[in-house]
């Protein structure tokens, strides 16, 4: 699908799923090629998702090529009525982790989601929502890619400029909703 708002043009890709769920865009725009920070090679593009209850699929491509053994991805959420103030989504080494923060009793173990490397451009996250607590068929989530320092925590963000919950705090509004 080539799209234009009037100032840029991009290419949605569009898939036709059979006996399957279909993959669901998150961000009506795909992040900018080419803004990553600090040499890092995952440069986030696009975030589709797919959930049939039981788990949420999320997968993040990349604009270029990456090296799966440097990849550290951190995704932070939030879902209304949840036990968690936030959710922190976290791989690096290729494993996930997925934590709940609460500002009462700070970070806690969730579970350990299903991670893989789907090709040398994505990846994809399975997170059993019962681990969620969840109490809407909804999340929102802020996606970064790799650890470029103090200044610019994160090398790129998805979608651009959503925070960094270390140095400068979150702006959630900028999240991607994800429902189903």
């Amino acid at each position: 699908l080539r799209c234009t708002d009037g100032v840029a043009r991009w290419v949605v890709p569009v898939s036709l799923s059979l006996g399957e769920l279909p993959w669901l865009s998150a961000g009506a725009v795909p992040d900018p090629i080419g803004d990553v920070r600090g040499g890092y090679d995952f440069d986030l593009r696009q975030v589709r998702y797919r959930s049939n209850g039981t788990i949420l699929e999320i997968e993040l491509t990349s604009a270029a090529p990456f090296n799966p053994a440097g990849l550290f991805i951190e995704a932070w959420g939030s879902s209304a009525g949840a036990p968690w103030a936030y959710f922190q989504l976290v791989s690096q080494s290729g494993s996930a982790t997925l934590r709940g923060y609460s500002a009462i009793t700070g970070f806690a173990r969730i579970s350990t989601p299903a991670f893989r490397v789907v090709d040398d451009r994505t990846v994809r996250f399975e997170i059993a929502t019962a681990d969620m607590g969840l109490v809407l068929r909804e999340v929102k989530f802020g996606f970064a890619a790799g650890f470029c320092g103090t200044g610019s925590y994160y090398c790129d963000h998805f979608p651009d400029g959503w925070g960094d919950p270390y140095q400068a705090g979150l702006n959630t509004f900028q999240w991607v909703t994800m429902s189903w």
